[in-house]
């Protein structure tokens, strides 16, 4: 999270470009070692797990980098247009729920990893660093995703996209 957010943070608010993620590209080495010298010391990140740890970070920070690079490419033969709107945004707004016939103000809060707009479309993203077999991602009703533990994630994207339109985004 800490370094993608390193590398798009110069572009909130601007049209992503091949040419900046080429930049982002350059700079995911060095922005994994600087993030990850916060929690670990130089000699620590040079050994067994945690060297593994960083090496895996580098390749799912590069790979997301290259998903953007696609989308960007595909998105040009519509001419659309990818926006950074912003990254690790926390949001919040109340709701009002009745509770055995009271009804009770609610605070529902969350941080999104990245909100974008691709096109007309708002996009919110949250980097998963693990999904199992048995997460859902394709939405069949809203009941699974308040009975059904498989749908969680699916359910946090939901309200994070609740939030985002109580925020006016």
């Amino acid at each position: 999270h800490e370094s993608l957010e390193m590398l798009y943070k110069p572009y909130i608010g601007l049209v992503l470009t091949e040419d900046n993620l080429k930049h982002c590209l350059s700079k995911t080495e060095e922005s994994v070692n600087l993030i990850f010298q916060n929690y670990f010391s130089q000699k620590e990140s040079q050994f067994g797990k945690n060297y593994l740890q960083r090496k895996v970070l580098y390749e799912y920070v590069k790979k997301l980098l290259h998903n953007d690079q696609k989308l960007i490419q595909t998105a040009h033969q519509t001419n659309e247009l990818l926006s950074l709107i912003d990254l690790e945004k926390d949001l919040s707004s109340s709701l009002s729920v009745n509770i055995k016939g009271i009804d009770t103000e609610v605070f529902i809060k969350g941080s999104a990893d990245r909100i974008d707009k691709l096109g007309n479309k708002i996009r919110i993203i949250d980097y998963k660093s693990s999904v199992k077999t048995s997460d859902k991602f394709k939405f069949t009703n809203f009941e699974d995703l308040f009975t059904d533990s498989d749908y969680n994630k699916m359910l946090q994207l939901f309200i994070y996209a609740w939030l985002v339109v109580k925020n006016k985004m």
